[in-house]
C-alpha cells in the first residue's frame, strides 16, 4: 500500500512539469501576460545601455509597440551569439525573435517568420577611399577579401553571391562594428552590412565605408518576428499587431524617428491600396 500511495504522489507531483514542458509559447505568453523577446545589439536597431541595461533602438522602439497594441509586457533576452536564435527558440529561453528573418537560410527549416513589418536591404561596403569596384561584378574576384560573422548573412551572401571571392569569419559574438573595422584597417576589402549601422559608424569615426554599387543592394530581407516551428498561434497574433501598426501609421511614425539613410528599409505596400 504505501508503494502504491507513494507512486500516486510522484505522478501528482509530476502533472505541473509535464504540463509546462507541452505548454505551447502562446499559452505561457496569455499566462504570464509578458513576451519574451529575444535580441542581437546591432545598433540603430537594438541598442543596450552599458549603465543601466535598457534596451533601445528602432526594433525595440517597434517591440514594444507591439506589446503595448495586445496589452503585453515586453520582456528582452539577448541572444547568447548571432545565429543562435533557433536553438534558444526551442529551448523557450524567448517566445519570439525580435525582429528576425532567415539571415542564415538554413533557418527557415526549423523558424516560421512572420508578416513582413519592414523590407531591409543590405549592400556591399568597401572604404571611402577605395576606388577599385564600379559593380558587383567586380567583387567575384579570387583576390578579393570579404569579411563576415559566422552565422550571420555577412558571411551566408558570400558564397552564394561571390563564390570566387574569399571571406574571413570572424566568431559569432563579434560586435557588427567590428565588420567595419576589418574593412577600415584593411584586412578585408569588402563586407555585406545594412546600411542603418554602417551610418552609425561613419557617424563616429574618421575612416568612412561606402556602398558599391547603390542601386543593387546584395539581398533585400523580409524584416518580422519569428518563432519556434510550429508556434502558429503566437505568430498569428503577432502578425495581426504587425498589421494594426502599419494600418494605423504607427510603423511609419517609428521609423521616421530615427532618421535612417535614404532606402535602408522599405515599408511594405499598404494592402487596401492600389
Amino acid at each position: 500500500m504505501n508503494k502504491i500511495f507513494t507512486f500516486m504522489l510522484l505522478m501528482l507531483l509530476s502533472f505541473p512539469a509535464l504540463a509546462a514542458d507541452t505548454e505551447s509559447a502562446y499559452d505561457r505568453v496569455m499566462r504570464t501576460g509578458v513576451i519574451k523577446c529575444g535580441y542581437y545589439p546591432w545598433p540603430p536597431y537594438f541598442d543596450v545601455d552599458a549603465n543601466t541595461g535598457d534596451v533601445t533602438g528602432l526594433n525595440a522602439e517597434y517591440a514594444r509597440a507591439a506589446g503595448d497594441l495586445l496589452g503585453l509586457k515586453i520582456e528582452f533576452v539577448q541572444m547568447s551569439a548571432i545565429g543562435m536564435q533557433v536553438e534558444e527558440l526551442k529551448k523557450g529561453i524567448y517566445d519570439t525573435f525580435c525582429i528576425d528573418s532567415y539571415y542564415v537560410f538554413s533557418s527557415l527549416k526549423f523558424v516560421d517568420f512572420g508578416t513582413p513589418y519592414m523590407f531591409a536591404p543590405v549592400f556591399a561596403y568597401v572604404r571611402e577611399d577605395d576606388n577599385r569596384f564600379k559593380s558587383l561584378d567586380d567583387l567575384n574576384q579570387d583576390n578579393i577579401q570579404f569579411v563576415g560573422i559566422d552565422g550571420d548573412l555577412s558571411v551566408e551572401l558570400v558564397a552564394k553571391r561571390f563564390p570566387n571571392a574569399q571571406v574571413t569569419t570572424l566568431p559569432a559574438t563579434a560586435a557588427g562594428s567590428e565588420l567595419m573595422i576589418n574593412v577600415s584597417t584593411k584586412k578585408a576589402d569588402v563586407s555585406i552590412i545594412d546600411p542603418g549601422i554602417v551610418d552609425a559608424y561613419n557617424s563616429n569615426n574618421q575612416s568612412k565605408m561606402k556602398i558599391v554599387d547603390p542601386d543593387h543592394p546584395v539581398a533585400v530581407y523580409p524584416i518580422s518576428f519569428s518563432v519556434k516551428k510550429g508556434e502558429t498561434e503566437l505568430l498569428k497574433m503577432l502578425d495581426g499587431a504587425v498589421s494594426a501598426l502599419q494600418n494605423t501609421g504607427v510603423t511609419e511614425n517609428i521609423l521616421k524617428k530615427y532618421n535612417l539613410p535614404a532606402d535602408s528599409v522599405y515599408l511594405p505596400a499598404t494592402p487596401y491600396k492600389k
